[in-house]
Formats: C-alpha cells, structure tokens, sequence
C-alpha cells in the first residue's frame, strides 16, 4: 500500500512539475501541422488576438531573404510566452511546409525540421515573456503565393491559433509543383453494407453483441482488385474516428488513419504513433473519400494503397502483412480538425487480421476493463501534451 502511494506522489510530483513548466522548452514536432497546444484540452481564444504576425517585403522571388515579426498589438499589455509559425501555399496543396528560417533570436527561438524540411517551422525556446521577436525565411524554389500560420500563446489557459500574414510571388515564373496533391474530401456518403460483412470484407465490431448498424464503434474492409485498401469507420462520436495498424496490441510504431467531422467540415488525417500520442503526417495516397457526420454519428470511407511511407521513408507500412486493428473516437477542439484526447481506451481486434480475409472481429477486452490498466498511458498522454 506504501509503494503504491508513493508511486501516486511520485505521479503527482511529475504531472505538478510539467504543469508549471510545461511550455519551457517548446512544442514537439507532432504539432508541425497542428499548430495547436494541447494544454490539459484547454480551448483556444475565439475573441481578437492581441498579438500579430507581419512579413516584409510582401513579395518575394527565390533566395530572397523575408523578415518575419511577430509582436503584441501596440495599444494593448500582452506578451506572448510560446510561438509557432511556419510557411504553407495559399492555394493547392495547403499542408506541405515551405522554406527555412535563416535567422532566429537564439535567445528566444529555435527551429524544428519537419517532415522532412530543414527548419521549416519556428518555435519559442523557452517560457521567458516577450513583446515581439523578428525572424527571417528564404525559400530556394518559387512556390507561388504563401502564407504564414503562427500560433501565440500568453499563458497555459490562453493561446490564439490561425493568425496569419500573405506573402505574394512576385510573378510565376518556374513554379515548384508540390511533391503530392491533396487528397478531395466528399460529404456525401453512400451507405455501409454492413449486411456483406463475412461475405465480401472482413469486419471489426464493438460491442461483442452488435452487428454493424446497431455499434457504437465499427469498421469493414476490403482489398481491391488493384491490391488498394478500402475501408469503412462508424461511431457513435461528434468528434473523430480513427483506426490504427499495429505489430502488438499497445500503442506504439503505429500507422493511423483518421476521419474527423465539425459540422460541414470534414477532413482525412495521416499520422504516425511514436508513443500514446499522435505525429500527424502528410496525407499522401488516399483517395475515395467520404465523411459525412449524421445523427449522432460519424461515417468514413476511404481508400489507400498496400504501401505507405511514414517519416520521410525510414518507416514503412504494408498492409498485405497481419495487423492488429485499433479503433478510437472522441473529440475534436472546437471550430477544428485538431484530435482531442479519446474519452474511451481504444478498441483492439482479438488477434492479428490478414485484411484479404472476410473475418468478423471483435475486441480483445472491454474497454472499461482496459482504461483500469491504462493509467500509465493517460499519465503519459497527459504529460506529453503540455509541452507548448
């Protein structure tokens, strides 16, 4: 009993300690795309921004050096502890980072290499106030217009997401493509046959006693002719719903596919766990997609091929070998696409699926009876995302 409540103390210490520092030395790179903070689910600011972010020139043409402040509006008392900012397309692919920042206040910012990029995205260092910072960006290719995304935050309950400054080519001379197109989204949903389950695709339900329609989380799939993937999500979540391909049954080294729903916005999510979180990545390869959000539910399709790529090619996905399926659901942050910590454990498939079979599968445990073991997972998430 001892042991036990000093490991609690112990807990406590570690979740008080980050709690209060919990911005000091910047964001992990799994908020590259994100740009959002996850402080304990805290939403972010609706209201006008105190803050700022401005580029000068306006206009750019490649190896030209751009100088970018972010600063507190003049006529309020703001400072900012925490920044993020990075350089996307205005148009086309959105997602793909741009650029690199040449020069940064070491004193207050570091850079970050994401998904592949060399210093593409800009953060705070460390948790010290500041009234404004400048930075300079430089791009060797023409990518068109562009825009920069920044992130403030003034304190753990307090941050601003979305601000953003235009930076306009000066013409369009040798544009530089993107390495992939963006996936079309389509809200318009055809309804699951969940009556072919066993028959022509294999199928996952939750709980033991359902059969598709009547779940609360559930999922078919296929394999197409062309040796693509297809696959089909349901639960019973206003949020998001997501399936992950595992080696074992714990969350770790996985690949994941996320559908997410906030009112008439829909998205699809790669991404990549290290750990129990979630590193989103580049939504290359899907196609087929549907979502759509209805009566208290959310439904997905979509399709992807047999091999996947995650962090830039030193991980690899196929999805011809036996995976142990994982569903979540939950929430999303209000007014966006960003995941919010599943308010249930994780489903897991009661043994490893060949995805060319048309088994029905069902939950290795409940998930009541897996949240009793999960505490060092929840310790961990909680931990983790308090790191902006």
């Amino acid at each position: 009993m001892e042991k036990q409540h000093a490991m609690m103390l112990m807990l406590l210490f570690i979740t008080v300690l980050v709690r209060v520092d919990g911005y000091a030395q910047g964001p992990p790179t799994s908020t590259c795309l994100t740009q959002f903070p996850k402080h304990k689910n805290t939403e972010r600011q609706t209201g006008t921004p105190p803050f700022r972010i401005q580029v000068d020139p306006q206009t750019y043409e490649p190896t030209q050096t751009i100088s970018v402040n972010l600063e507190a509006l003049a006529n309020v008392n703001n400072q900012f502890k925490g920044v993020l900012v990075s350089a996307h397309r205005k148009t086309g692919n959105t997602e793909e980072i741009l650029g690199s920042f040449t020069k940064v206040p070491i004193e207050k910012i570091k850079t970050l290499d994401c998904l592949g990029g060399r210093k593409n995205v800009a953060i705070h260092s460390n948790g010290n106030p500041e009234d404004a910072v400048a930075l300079e960006w430089a791009s060797p290719y023409n990518y068109g217009d562009i825009e920069f995304r920044a992130t403030f935050v003034e304190n753990f309950t307090r941050f601003w997401t979305g601000l953003s400054a235009d930076l306009k080519a000066e013409n369009n001379n040798g544009l530089q493509l993107p390495d992939y197109t963006l996936p079309t989204t389509s809200n318009i949903f055809t309804s699951i046959q969940w009556s072919d389950c066993g028959k022509t695709r294999g199928c996952f339900f939750h709980p033991e006693s359902c059969t598709g329609e009547n779940c609360d989380v559930a999922m078919t799939y296929m394999k197409n002719t062309e040796g693509s993937y297809t696959f089909e999500l349901m639960a019973k979540t206003e949020g998001y719903v997501a399936v992950a391909f595992s080696k074992d049954k714990k969350m770790g080294e996985d690949e994941a596919a996320l559908c997410t729903a906030d009112g008439s916005r829909v998205t699809i999510q790669h991404g990549y766990n290290p750990g129990h979180y979630v590193d989103r990545q580049y939504t290359k390869g899907f196609s087929n997609i549907q979502i759509r959000q209805a009566d208290g539910k959310i439904l997905c399709r979509f399709t992807r091929p047999k091999f996947t790529s995650m962090l830039m090619g030193r991980k690899w996905f196929n999805l011809t070998e036996p995976w142990y399926l994982q569903m979540a659901w939950g929430y999303t942050f209000i007014g966006t696409d960003v995941i919010s910590k599943h308010t249930e454990a994780p489903i897991i498939t009661d043994e490893m699926v060949k995805l060319s079979e048309f088994k029905i599968h069902r939950p290795t445990i409940s998930p009541s009876a897996h949240v009793t073991t999960s505490l060092p997972l929840f310790i961990s998430v909680f931990v983790f995302s308090l790191c902006i």
